[in-house]
């Protein structure tokens, strides 16, 4: 709009050097005062200088989508969080020192906790895709053990594994190889991660798991990726 390109925009340089000065100064003060304090407080046997937060003090204000109605913000504390982390490591136990690839919005709290707190609980290395655009790229860079994904993911993975095989001539052989590996895993004999070889190298070839909510998954596509190991 006129009036958002008529504000101008300063560069750093373009600030008088004496502001520039006194800025950096208050910057360095503020950095001694703090490490200050914290000896301070490991000489007292104390914790470091500062508010300490209550457990039941609210410490996140998250807006609902307004699918239904119009958008609320939300209050959540420090004990809202950390139960969402427990609940989170209860029902889908992690290894720890992994690499999860991390694709939904941290505005969404189960973006958040699924996808960034409980990995990083798990002392995970979280990779954030930049974008969907590049999620292809990204798998390959990051070679995740898991990922934490939304049922709509999860489709779209599919339709793209099932493309890209058709497109080679080996859609049949796929789906045959499908059946025999969830037969095989049925009896006892765990032989998906060779026989899928190919298409776990799709999501770059390390993926064990991957983790789905905010709706119901179609069983369907829960049985094709059992399949897939």
């Amino acid at each position: 709009s006129e009036k958002a390109s008529s504000v101008p925009r300063f560069r750093m340089e373009e600030v008088p050097f004496s502001v520039q000065q006194s800025i950096s100064v208050e910057e360095d003060l503020r950095q001694q005062d703090s490490v200050q304090g914290m000896r301070a407080a490991e000489e007292e046997g104390g914790p470091p200088a500062g508010k300490t937060r209550q457990s039941g003090e609210p410490v996140l204000l998250v807006y609902t989508s307004g699918t239904t109605g119009r958008p609320k913000g939300v209050l959540l504390t420090q004990d809202n969080i950390l139960e969402n982390i427990r609940s989170g490591c209860r029902c889908f136990p992690l290894e720890p020192y992994t690499t999860c690839l991390s694709l939904l919005p941290y505005h969404h709290m189960f973006g958040l906790v699924v996808s960034l707190l409980i990995p990083v609980n798990y002392r995970s290395t979280v990779f954030i895709s930049s974008s969907l655009k590049y999620l292809a790229r990204d798998l390959q860079l990051a070679r995740p053990t898991g990922t934490m994904l939304v049922p709509l993911h999860v489709e779209t993975f599919y339709k793209q594994i099932l493309r890209n095989a058709e497109k080679e001539g080996k859609l049949n052989r796929l789906k045959r190889g499908m059946k025999v590996s969830l037969a095989l895993y049925h009896l006892g004999l765990d032989v998906r991660r060779r026989l899928m070889k190919d298409v776990l190298s799709f999501f770059g070839g390390e993926l064990r798991y991957a983790v789905v909510g905010g709706a119901a998954l179609d069983p369907s596509l829960r049985r094709a990726f059992r399949a897939f190991g």
